[in-house]
């Protein structure tokens, strides 16, 4: 018999459910696709989303307000447990990237609860004991901790303990995420001796007097073309990612951290008071360690250092370039997505121009940021060819998104998901027979638990879907055309307009992730005039279908091709003389540096 107390399912662990009682699922991340047929023969609901789309822009800017004003006091304190003496900005380029996700985190986890609690006051659920939880390593390991129901479980019951609420608990081990993937950890051992190789020779020719670039995007090949055109002047580090072991815990120094003072409202104090035993270890108990580690592997205080990901997620790299800065190393950032200067409220794009002196975009400008804005030739892009379309090629490639179930930052809510792949499978079903039996939809990497292959397997078994083992180029020069539904989030449609391959996109613009800058409508515009963006999938699929077998002379038309060149002469900029451009730029910042360095 199902008692009246609804029962909380704060994540889709079935381990943590009680469906003696009526299930209140949190969020559709809860519920994974793979078990449906338990969870849809259960007493349940699911709460709708706490904030409605046109306030989650809103939601946006406050919690960059309240990113700054906790830098700001956190600085003190991380000098204060550590006996240095740092700037706000050595502070902000070592734990900026951490604490900026997980304030995007706790808010939606916090309102999401608080939005529960008001409607259901009188609930009953299961925790995780406390003795299970852990503390991330790093940056990475709570970004892959983020995509996981095991963690997820440990904040909602962290956040409901302080509420208050003293629930049943349940032991549960929390997965350790295998993050060596993302930094080549998984290589054959023919490609890890290479890279061994290319590393200690890349080591031998580093000096001061350079601009060091780690991870910029440039193609090997290209990267060797700008280090011999500049002298060596540019030269390439590849000493990065450091993986750390588990450190006793500093109750000591987390206690210093717990005693700030973050705000009045009910959110801030939460922040406050679980902020201490939820940063990453590198911070408090593996500082030390890691920048000896640093300091050992990079040479110190080059004329500049370049960067396009490595400010995320490399925390030997993040301490080098602080220490650096401090020592007056001018940083450079270059655009790594083909949403930048598009996406009118996007993380990474004010995250990176609010930490470097000076960032590479893809042709776009930008006046109200920290670092200064200078249009180049995007490295991802350069040298990219026009793909010759094979004779007897009539294959489509449809390449999809993938995002957490969870939350990790704004505006991307979880209902964006759910008309998602409402939308994908609206076009799939409207394309034509002979169409559909020639499109290959190629999943994201990580599935992240939405099952992607399952659903399409289910709604088109006739479908083919693509493996990863199919290198993305190759699979790119083999289509007839190609189709995205993830432009705001994704590059994939970037590299294929400046191949000059087919492309045809379509996306919600209804929901805050997808809404575009003022600088970017009138050419996005231009795009959906000529019928290369759509704002409806039934549409885009109707567009295919008239153009099948005629895709070339459609796509080669005098107007589409201007919109086309117009879109990516400001978001997607290439040119043949893009080793003259970069080299003067690089030479440009050590004469700069040079100067600086005499007055």
């Amino acid at each position: 018999m199902k008692t009246n107390i609804p029962f909380l399912a704060t994540t889709a662990i079935e381990e943590f459910w009680d469906t003696s009682h009526r299930i209140v699922f949190l969020s559709l991340g809860c519920k994974r696709y793979s078990r449906r047929n338990f969870w849809r023969n259960i007493v349940s609901e699911t709460l709708p989303v706490y904030f409605e789309e046109k306030e989650a822009g809103q939601i946006y800017c406050y919690l960059n307000i309240v990113y700054e004003r906790i830098l700001l006091i956190l600085h003190k304190q991380m000098n204060r447990i550590h006996g240095t003496d740092f700037s706000v900005r050595y502070w902000r380029i070592i734990l900026g990237s951490w604490l900026i996700f997980y304030i995007h985190v706790m808010f939606d986890r916090f309102s999401n609860l608080e939005h529960f609690i008001k409607l259901y006051p009188d609930f009953t659920s299961i925790g995780l004991e406390r003795r299970c939880f852990i503390i991330p390593k790093d940056t990475v390991h709570f970004i892959n901790h983020i995509k996981n129901d095991d963690y997820n479980l440990q904040i909602y019951s962290n956040i409901l303990a302080w509420m208050g609420y003293k629930l049943p608990t349940k032991e549960f081990k929390v997965s350790t995420p295998d993050v060596a993937v993302y930094f080549g950890g998984k290589r054959g051992w023919i490609k890890k001796a290479l890279r061994c190789t290319y590393e200690k020779n890349c080591k031998i020719f580093q000096n001061k007097n350079q601009v060091l670039l780690s991870n910029t995007y440039f193609p090997y090949l290209s990267l060797f073309k700008l280090s011999f055109n500049t002298k060596a002047s540019a030269w390439p580090v590849n000493q990065g990612y450091q993986p750390l072991p588990v450190f006793p815990v500093d109750h000591a120094k987390r206690k210093i951290l717990g005693s700030c003072d973050f705000g009045d409202n009910k959110f801030e104090k939460m922040l406050a008071a679980l902020i201490s035993y939820d940063m990453p270890q590198y911070m408090v108990e593996g500082f030390s360690i890691l920048k000896e580690k640093s300091e050992e592997r990079f040479v110190p205080a080059p004329k500049a250092i370049m960067s396009a990901i490595s400010w995320w997620f490399d925390n030997a790299f993040q301490l080098w370039a602080a220490g650096s800065a401090e020592k007056g190393t001018l940083l450079l950032g270059v655009q790594h997505g083909g949403n930048y200067g598009i996406a009118k409220n996007l993380l990474g794009e004010d995250f990176e121009l609010g930490l470097v002196d000076k960032f590479y975009s893809w042709g776009w400008e930008r006046y109200d940021a920290y670092a200064e804005v200078l249009p180049m030739p995007a490295p991802k892009l350069i040298e990219k060819k026009k793909r010759k379309l094979r004779s007897n090629s009539l294959k489509l490639l449809y390449v999809t998104g993938s995002y957490p179930r969870y939350l990790v930052q704004f505006p991307w809510s979880v209902s964006f998901w759910e008309d998602y792949f409402l939308n994908q499978g609206l076009f799939i079903s409207s394309l034509a027979g002979t169409v559909q039996r020639q499109l290959r939809v190629r999943p994201h990497r990580e599935d992240l638990g939405w099952d992607v292959r399952e659903r399409i397997r289910d709604q088109f078994p006739q479908v083919k879907i693509e493996d990863w083992g199919i290198p993305f180029s190759r699979s790119l020069n083999e289509c007839s055309i190609y189709i995205s539904d993830h432009p705001l989030q994704g590059t994939t449609f970037m590299e294929a307009l400046s191949c000059k391959k087919p492309t045809v996109i379509f996306y919600n613009p209804g929901f805050a992730a997808n809404m575009i800058r003022d600088e970017a409508r009138e050419l996005i515009a231009e795009l959906k005039n000529n019928s290369v963006i759509f704002d409806d999938p039934v549409k885009a699929a109707n567009q295919l279908n008239s153009v099948y077998g005629s895709i070339e002379i459609w796509w080669n038309e005098p107007k589409r091709q201007k919109a086309v060149s117009n879109f990516l002469n400001r978001f997607g900029k290439s040119s043949s003389n893009w080793l003259r451009d970069w080299s003067r730029e690089m030479s440009n910042c050590i004469v700069t540096q040079n100067k600086r360095a005499i007055v």
